[in-house]
């Protein structure tokens, strides 16, 4: 009588799964069902949108501002123009659903390469931990805005610059032409820039002595170049200066995203801490003073701007893998074999397969057919104030408005000339001042002056302004229209 055969059992690694496969179908299908609370509640998605279409239709980019009236015709440093175009781009041909794809495959993309990274240097149960760490850190700027475009190139960035450190070898130069794609995208590239430096003090001082002079010398051309790639943008090396303009702005903490971290965006900071003082604790991870610095650097940026939380948490783990990687097989040296579970973890280590990944793109696709049918993509509607401004128009609302910043973008997609915007860089100080003095204090002088000297006929503001308790007790002012959005007041003519 013949042996009955079993059938061969199935494993998810003879599949050609992979855990960073598996992570970002996962982020990318979890973004796409989600609440778009996150990807879609920044007002300056419309900013960006309106910024990238008026670049498509005029194909050029704006040297001065074309979008106010309390600044045209001002220098502007047009400095995330590739990104506004293809936010705009992507809009016009799948609407908002395709933008939280677009937001949803960087984000994957950026897990999925982290997780590589941090593979090569640990055992996986411990490289997933890491990587949830991160992305617990990075969901906090989880928004369809340029910046999420070059996280992907942050990550490759760093991880290539600190493996060619950890080799004693020069950086590759193909990262040239990585910097000059996220010159034009976002200005964070200047991160990259500053990061070329103490990356190449710790290659030159792990390296042999006798080749320290000739490692500082490769880094140092590298950096050159580095330079001259970011310069290769229509803003030329006002780009690079961006960033110092944008950092000495005296009300940049007056804007949400640049004020300290709150109670609420602490809380992957403290998964963070409590992880890093763990391990060091336990003797599990000892950092060189270089990349001890950089992660406390890292650190202070975040604590100080919440926005820097998701630098934090995406850098962080690049910088320890490495000595966390060889304190750990130090340590676990004269230990036994693997345990079951860290049997149950290897195996999704390697590379995934072709054909994987195809299926993979193509769940990930079919999700976002599905959820773009339902309607659920939508912006906030705190920052997209459409049914105030169609009041506004119907009841012949002409000439200049004072808005709250968050609207500028939504009336900047309107083509209505605004009195300010999200674009800090641009207003400068004073103009800001002028504003908060104006929409956010409780002094009606300068609210009057401010109505005055801009010759303002109408309002859109928010319900929360302390300017409406003036506006609604001037007979001069006319409510048109309020909703849990926005307020519409009208100049009066004189009797």
């Amino acid at each position: 009588m013949p042996i009955p055969h079993s059938p061969p059992r199935i494993s998810l690694s003879s599949l050609g799964i992979s855990w960073p496969l598996l992570v970002g179908m996962s982020v990318c299908i979890g973004v796409l069902l989600g609440t778009t609370s996150q990807t879609l509640n920044d007002p300056d998605t419309h900013l960006h949108l309106a910024t990238g279409h008026w670049i498509i239709q005029h194909q050029s980019v704006p040297g001065v501002d074309p979008f106010s009236y309390t600044m045209a015709g001002a220098p502007w440093v047009t400095h995330e123009w590739l990104s506004q175009c293809l936010l705009a781009a992507v809009y016009d041909l799948a609407g908002w659903s395709g933008l939280v794809l677009l937001t949803a495959t960087c984000f994957a993309l950026t897990l999925a390469y982290l997780l590589r990274f941090l593979l090569g240097r640990m055992p996986p149960i411990y490289a997933l931990f890491f990587a949830m760490l991160a992305s617990s850190a990075m969901v906090t700027h989880l928004h369809a805005r340029p910046h999420l475009l070059a996280w992907p190139i942050l990550a490759v960035w760093v991880g290539s610059l600190v493996q060619a450190g950890e080799r004693n070898q020069s950086p590759p130069w193909w990262l040239l032409g990585l910097m000059v794609l996220w010159a034009n995208l976002h200005g964070s590239f200047t991160l990259g820039l500053v990061l070329v430096v103490p990356i190449a003090l710790e290659a030159a001082q792990n390296g042999p002595r006798a080749s320290r002079w000739q490692t500082l010398k490769s880094w140092g051309i590298f950096l050159c170049l580095s330079l001259l790639a970011a310069m290769m943008t229509p803003s030329g090396w006002n780009g690079i200066w961006f960033t110092r303009h944008l950092l000495n702005l005296k009300y940049l903490n007056g804007i949400s995203e640049w004020m300290p971290a709150s109670s609420s965006s602490l809380i992957p900071l403290e998964f963070w801490l409590a992880a890093l003082l763990g391990l060091a604790l336990t003797g599990y991870l000892r950092l060189p003073l270089v990349r001890l610095v950089l992660v406390l650097g890292l650190l202070h940026q975040a604590v100080i701007h919440g926005r820097y939380i998701s630098i934090f948490g995406l850098l962080t783990p690049i910088l320890i893998a490495g000595p966390f990687g060889t304190r750990y097989l130090t340590l676990s040296a004269g230990q036994s074999q693997a345990s079951s579970l860290d049997r149950f973890f290897d195996r999704l280590a390697a590379p995934a397969k072709p054909l994987t990944v195809a299926v993979a793109v193509g769940l990930v696709f079919m999700t976002y057919l599905v959820t773009a049918q339902t309607g659920k993509h939508v912006p906030a509607p705190a920052n997209t104030p459409r049914a105030a401004v169609n009041a506004a128009m119907q009841a012949g609302a002409t000439g200049h408005v004072l808005n709250s910043d968050n609207f500028g973008g939504y009336l900047m997609s309107r083509g209505i000339p605004v009195f300010i915007d999200g674009r800090a860089d641009l207003y400068g100080d004073r103009h800001t001042a002028v504003y908060m003095g104006a929409v956010e204090s409780n002094k009606p002088e300068k609210i009057q002056r401010i109505l005055d000297d801009f010759q303002i006929s109408w309002t859109l503001l928010s319900p929360n302004s302390t300017a409406l308790l003036y506006l609604n007790t001037r007979a001069d002012w006319r409510k048109i229209y309020e909703d849990e959005t926005a307020v519409v007041h009208i100049r009066q003519p004189p009797p």
